[in-house]
C-alpha cells in the first residue's frame, strides 16, 4: 500500500479537513499525532475494507500512569496502551 491511495481519499472526501493537518508525507507512517478523541471518526473514514491494511499505534503516557502497574518494565517503555493515550499515529502493515 502506498502513501498516493490515503492522499487521494483526503482529496476526495468531505471531511478531509480533519486528517489532513496530520498527514506526514516523506515520513514512515501515514498520519501521527491526531487525537484520540477522533479515533472512531478516523475508522469511519477509513472504512470496513481499508481497516487491515493499516496498524494504529496509540501515542501518549507509558510508565507513570496507573496501568503500568501491573506491566513489566520493558512494556511500559515500549507501548502505550489504549486507555491512556493521548494521540495516535497511523502506518503500513
Amino acid at each position: 500500500m502506498n502513501k498516493n491511495w490515503f492522499i487521494e481519499r483526503l482529496q476526495y472526501t468531505t471531511d478531509n479537513h480533519k486528517f489532513i493537518q496530520y498527514a506526514t508525507p516523506g515520513a514512515r507512517g501515514f498520519f501521527s499525532r491526531i487525537p484520540i478523541a477522533e479515533l472512531d471518526n478516523f475508522r469511519n473514514w477509513l472504512g470496513k475494507g481499508n481497516r487491515g491494511l493499516v496498524k494504529i499505534r496509540y501515542r501518549g503516557p507509558r510508565s507513570n500512569v496507573p496501568s503500568a502497574r501491573y506491566r513489566t518494565k520493558i512494556t511500559r517503555q515500549s507501548t502505550c496502551l489504549k486507555e491512556d493515550a493521548t494521540h495516535f499515529s497511523v502506518y503500513t502493515l
